[in-house]
């Protein structure tokens, strides 16, 4: 509604629990991308960064383990699969050609510099460092605060 014209920098942060395991990641992926391409071609000197989705921790413990014997999946693990895959379309497209903020790759960072992951299929996938959340998906103290350092470099780097 002509909000492109006045801004300089626009972002759109999807939460965790838009992408869940029976969404089309695809057709989210294309109708994100189409909205990119209309917005672009509207206010072409209008800077838009594009984040990754946020992940969520994998569920673990005796319902975890209950759920793989009977040949389910524990929560989560489709889930973040959904959002790997999201992620890897996001930066495919953009990175390198507009700004990306990849709070996955934060989230799923540990302070030493290694990745939060799981394996499923023979495929690696990120998930969220527990320590970074006090429910599964939401960030806590110590989360947000890594997240918004690095949200703020990246502004620093637009200016």
């Amino acid at each position: 509604n002509g909000i492109g014209g006045k801004a300089d920098i626009v972002a759109l942060k999807f939460c965790w629990a838009d992408m869940m395991a029976n969404d089309d990641i695809d057709q989210i992926f294309a109708i994100y991308n189409e909205s990119i391409f209309k917005l672009k071609s509207k206010y072409p000197e209008l800077t838009i960064i594009h984040f990754t989705a946020p992940l969520t921790t994998n569920q673990t413990g005796p319902k975890a383990w209950f759920k793989k014997l009977r040949g389910k999946p524990a929560w989560g693990v489709e889930e973040n699969i959904k959002r790997n895959k999201y992620n890897e379309l996001i930066i495919n497209k953009y990175e390198g050609k507009q700004p990306v903020f990849d709070m996955a790759a934060i989230e799923s960072t540990f302070p030493d510099g290694t990745r939060s992951t799981f394996t499923k299929n023979g495929k690696t996938y990120y998930l969220m460092v527990p320590e970074y959340t006090y429910d599964h998906g939401h960030l806590n103290k110590i989360g947000r605060k890594i997240v918004a350092e690095q949200f703020l470099i990246l502004l620093a780097s637009l200016v």
